[in-house]
């Protein structure tokens, strides 16, 4: 054994987002309930890391369930990736496939960190104003809905792009304003 412990809810966004849609990788990290990790080298000497994950219940089971299967596919085919659903438990395992190899990284992992930190300054924003949690949640949502993710999260949007996103976040507040709160 090299390494063990806890993965935890960043490490795994990150490491679903370098493969999937990070807005896809983000619902299945809110799907995760605790995970831990062991690293060790297998037969040949190839480091390799087993995750047991585990889920709050069946339907976030199925969340994480289908974003674990889209980031498998999407791995190296030498890392012998594979995600094992048990009930509302993953064993999921993935190998060093080699030097050279294309590790099927689709997102720069800075980029993907803007999209948690962009949801975080949205729903703080709300609740700032004194609305619920929940309230924050549903802005969100519907903000991802009207708005392009990467508009979302560009260091400098257009102007467009701004009038858009506080247009959509005034309607959105309203309405979820009604609907949750």
């Amino acid at each position: 054994m090299i390494d063990e412990g806890e993965l935890g809810a960043i490490s795994l966004y990150l490491m679903l987002a370098a493969r999937i849609d990070p807005v896809a990788a983000l619902h299945a990290t809110d799907a995760w309930a605790g995970d831990a990790f062991v690293t060790s080298r297998d037969l040949e000497g190839d480091l390799c890391t087993r995750i047991v994950a585990a889920t709050r219940d069946a339907t976030s089971a199925d969340v994480l369930d289908a974003a674990l299967s889209d980031w498998v596919a999407a791995a190296p085919e030498r890392s012998l990736a594979e995600a094992v659903r048990r009930g509302e438990r993953f064993d999921v395992t993935s190998c060093d496939p080699g030097p050279g190899s294309d590790m099927g990284i689709v997102v720069d992992p800075m980029e993907a960190l803007a999209l948690p930190a962009t949801r975080s300054f949205v729903i703080y924003g709300v609740v700032d104003q004194g609305f619920e949690p929940e309230v924050g949640v549903c802005v969100w949502d519907e903000l991802l809905v009207a708005v392009p993710v990467k508009a979302l999260v560009a260091p400098a949007p257009p102007p467009r792009v701004v009038g858009q996103v506080q247009d959509t976040l005034m309607d959105a507040l309203l309405s979820c304003r009604r609907d949750v709160g």
